[in-house]
């Protein structure tokens, strides 16, 4: 297969340059996707999908032209080519865009990306896995009224990239995502909680685990009570911290918003922005790394980037475009991963700007210590909600979450709301932990924010 896109990749070279585009680039994938939903303890989806197709841009005097496909069919290509030069010739041009990136040199290797069991994985496997999942989490809520719904997504995949100025690469990736998601009803509560994990390889993910944690987070959940408001201390367990940095934070010094000044951090580079014992990386060479890669979504290779050293900001993250538009260097960021909540593919997107593995330096204590520190406050383990990427005001409904009191939990907390600046968030870090826990985009311990305004009723 990897033969075979590479052939069609130099097809689309060939005939763009034929075509008249000035510059080329052929963005191929192959993706064998399993997908198992569990509702209410039984199968309730079971699917395996095959997905091969390609995606084309091409610059003609500073002009974008793309087109997209589910096919390798060449002669479909060869219209699929002509259809993204014919749309450059028609687009507004943009004289910030130069071309595409150059790379002749080898790529870097982060090791770990490929798991074969995993990409060999049989629907009856991936089935298995998800059961006793749910047969964990139902033994230990045995004696409570309890639904359980439960998904599985297990994805192979196949990258090559090409361009008339040079690239040349291709990598294969596995990634499994299993979580569990039990709900408690009893006469005077009822309470919804998850757990997951997610990992490069089989070896990594722990059924009876994720049944089990998800069932006694649901359980430490009932009975929540509102609290007495004001400045307290707040513990962002990793999943909170997963959230917040890897959607509010990580847009917040995106080059393209930032060049927008839509950003909070806009004009903050080469300042400090938090205390010196908060480090912040993106590194794309994590191996193993969920999101790791030997380079970006345009083929440039990958790197650690430092952004937040000695709580200075160092460093936004760029891809080809924002990289030139700059005159600093690139940082290999370019992303065509759907949006949150799409279940489209990679080719179907033109590179945007998003981390890797954003990867907070680890500190000293265990989450137990830092409640034990915290005296009176709040523990988040759980926040849908984002800061406002102009401003960096946040306010925010703790979904998951308890009241901490002479440095132990007390109870769950409900109808509880925090409400800070992100920049006094960042400002007011007192503590860094070393629980660190890998998750989708964010590899981090616990934080603790010395003070946020808190509001419950």
């Amino acid at each position: 297969m990897e033969q075979e896109l590479f052939d069609l990749g130099a097809q689309i070279i060939q005939d763009g340059e034929k075509y008249g585009a000035d510059h080329v680039e052929a963005y191929l994938v192959s993706r064998k996707k399993i997908i198992v939903q569990v509702e209410k303890g039984a199968i309730k989806t079971a699917e395996e999908k095959l997905d091969v197709g390609c995606a084309i841009r091409a610059i003609v005097d500073k002009k974008l032209g793309f087109s997209y496909a589910s096919t390798r069919n060449r002669s479909d290509i060869q219209a699929l080519t002509k259809e993204a030069i014919t749309l450059a010739k028609v687009s507004l041009p943009d004289a910030s865009l130069h071309g595409f990136p150059i790379h002749n040199g080898s790529y870097p290797d982060p090791g770990g990306l490929h798991d074969l069991e995993l990409s060999q994985m049989s629907m009856e496997g991936a089935i298995d896995l998800i059961l006793r999942a749910v047969d964990a989490c139902r033994a230990v809520l045995r004696t409570r009224k309890v639904l359980i719904s439960a998904g599985l997504n297990i994805d192979s995949m196949l990258t090559v990239i090409t361009n008339s100025l040079g690239i040349d690469g291709a990598y294969q990736e596995t990634l499994i995502d299993l979580s569990t998601d039990p709900t408690i009803k009893e006469e005077n509560s009822q309470a919804s909680s998850f757990e997951f994990q997610i990992s490069r390889n089989l070896s990594g993910i722990d059924s009876e685990w994720i049944g089990e944690t998800a069932a006694a987070n649901t359980a430490d959940l009932l009975n929540p009570k509102t609290i007495k408001g004001g400045e307290l201390p707040v513990i962002f367990t990793p999943m909170a911290v997963e959230w917040l940095f890897g959607l509010g934070f990580a847009q917040a010094f995106n080059a393209e918003e930032v060049q927008m000044r839509r950003s909070y951090l806009s004009d903050f580079l080469h300042q400090p922005i938090a205390p010196e014992h908060l480090e912040i990386n993106d590194n794309a060479l994590l191996p193993s790394g969920n999101q790791s890669r030997p380079f970006d979504a345009e083929g440039y290779p990958s790197q650690n980037t430092e952004i937040v050293k000695k709580g200075l900001l160092e460093q936004f993250l760029h891809n080809s475009y924002t990289a030139y538009k700059a005159q600093v260097d690139n940082t290999g960021n370019a992303s065509r991963n759907p949006s949150r909540g799409s279940a489209g593919s990679p080719y179907q997107n033109t590179p945007s700007i998003a981390p890797s593995n954003l990867v907070i330096t680890p500190g000293k204590g265990t989450l137990e210590d830092l409640i034990a520190e915290t005296g009176k406050g709040i523990l988040c383990r759980c926040t849908f909600d984002e800061p406002n990427l102009s401003t960096g005001d946040f306010s925010a409904l703790v979904m998951e979450g308890f009241f901490v009191d002479k440095g132990e939990i007390q109870h769950p907390v409900k109808n509880t709301l925090i409400g800070i600046n992100m920049r006094d968030f960042f400002l007011g870090v007192s503590s860094v932990g070393a629980d660190t826990r890998s998750l989708r985009r964010v590899v981090s311990p616990s934080i603790v924010v010395e003070s946020a305004k808190i509001t419950s009723g």
